[in-house]
């Protein structure tokens, strides 16, 4: 744990604040021992945290290759997306007929659905923000880390998600033809991932119109475009549903150099003074904690058989049902591995006056020699709400990421997303994820 600082050794002489990104060559700050790598990592993940939430900015490089870096002219508390929202969606990845991608960062163009929308910077929603059925990975199953069910605040609101890639991960998949399905299926050895990759995967809330706005301060905003599957929305019809909304950013894992470092809004799941938790109510002490909603009866709703309310809170049609809204804490034993001296140090000292003073990190997960995982649990409570209710899951984000191996057994260095790939040819009758079918809409809220 660390004990104070003075330095940021990521940082030129004498500055606390940078947007230095953090290489492989992990330093030990002043106020963390030599011999204690859990707190040098916390802090390199902290810097990883500064870099990738400084508002980014495209530039243009050799052979017509466009760079996103942090924009050196704008501060960390400034306007505009960040540089993880400047990079690729997967399903702009992983394309249908398996087409070698194109790296090509930036805001994507409106769906045909969105085009009466005005305002909204992004196209994000997701109800999962990978897939993890062990037996026949869909990447597109609804669900909440491992769950098929989503996860639904005290606003009855529908938790969103997105992922999203950075230029050297996008390159490593198209080096490694990981677009084609059928590369990924015949693999039968382990493919390991350079530094340079970073994947991000982001939670979102809804942030109700209601909320004053002394309280959505607290919260890194977004105006976004949504699309609907119509099979999931309130009504029907035949065609995807497009609509709008302002988002707050509660959760945020980065997977950088072989480490997974997870951040989260600080009210989601701990009270302020006059703030009810995002995903939490004190009050009630006997609510069942981290498990998913049901119906009436008890038993669990099919994924298939969720609806987005279009009037009101999205998930308002299941008020009054168990469990919803949800009741998340923390995983037993986690509180002890967060670093609260550090946070306070980033918070109060290097982020004060930045809407970033209001984010916390959980926790930075590392592969010890040869293959332990530490430290376990590391779960955050807005991307991976449902898995301290059962032990006999991952507890920790490593641990799950492990498990992406294709039925030859071979590893896909910790990440489920070439099981995005679409087919070169797709066999008759075969099932394909949807964004391997052009202009479906697969999931109650899907990325266009």
């Amino acid at each position: 744990m660390a004990t104070g600082f003075g330095n940021n050794p990521y940082c030129p002489s004498g500055q606390l604040l940078c947007s230095a990104l953090p290489g492989a060559q992990i330093q030990v700050p002043q106020g963390c021992n030599s011999a204690d790598q859990q707190c040098s990592r916390d802090f390199w993940s902290w810097q990883t945290f500064v870099s990738l939430s400084w508002p980014g900015k495209i530039i243009p490089a050799p052979e017509g290759i466009q760079i996103v870096e942090p924009d050196p002219k704008a501060s960390v508390g400034g306007s505009g997306d960040r540089v993880w929202e400047l990079w690729m969606d997967p399903d702009s990845v992983f394309l249908p007929g398996a087409v070698k991608p194109s790296w090509n960062p930036g805001p994507q163009p409106p769906p045909p659905e969105c085009k009466t929308l005005l305002g909204g910077r992004r196209f994000t929603g997701r109800l999962a923000k990978s897939s993890v059925d062990f037996t026949d990975i869909d990447p597109n199953d609804f669900f909440e880390a491992t769950i098929e069910q989503p996860l639904i605040d005290q606003a009855l609101n529908f938790v969103v998600f997105e992922i999203r890639m950075n230029q050297a991960e996008v390159g490593w998949v198209v080096t490694n033809k990981l677009y084609q399905q059928e590369t990924v299926a015949g693999l039968t050895t382990d493919l390991q991932m350079p530094e340079e990759p970073i994947e991000a995967k982001a939670a979102w809330r809804i942030l109700p119109t209601e909320m004053p706005a002394d309280q959505k301060a607290r919260y890194y905003r977004s105006v976004a475009n949504i699309v609907l599957d119509p099979q999931h929305v309130e009504g029907g019809g035949t065609q995807p549903v497009c609509i709008q909304r302002e988002l707050g950013l509660i959760g945020l894992h980065i997977r950088h150099n072989g480490l997974w470092s997870t951040f989260e809004q600080v009210d989601n799941v701990v009270p302020a003074p006059g703030i009810t938790p995002t995903l939490a109510n004190p009050a009630c002490t006997g609510c069942p904690t981290n498990v998913p909603p049901t119906d009436p009866s008890g038993k669990p709703i099919p994924s298939d058989d969720y609806k987005w309310s279009l009037s009101g809170p999205s998930a308002s049609l299941y008020k009054g049902f168990p469990n919803v809204p949800a009741q998340i804490t923390r995983a037993p034993g986690q509180d002890a591995f967060i670093d609260e001296p550090m946070n306070q140090w980033w918070q109060k000292q290097v982020l004060a006056g930045t809407v970033w003073q209001y984010y916390m990190q959980i926790d930075t997960n590392w592969i010890e020699f040869p293959t332990s995982s530490q430290p376990v649990p590391t779960l955050n409570t807005a991307l991976e709400a449902y898995l301290p209710s059962n032990p006999q899951l991952p507890q920790a984000c490593i641990d799950c990421h492990k498990l992406a191996v294709n039925k030859n057994k071979a590893a896909l260095a910790q990440t489920f997303l070439p099981f995005r790939a679409c087919p070169e040819k797709a066999q008759p009758g075969q099932k394909l994820p949807p964004n391997c079918v052009p202009g479906q809409v697969g999931t109650l809220a899907s990325h266009r």
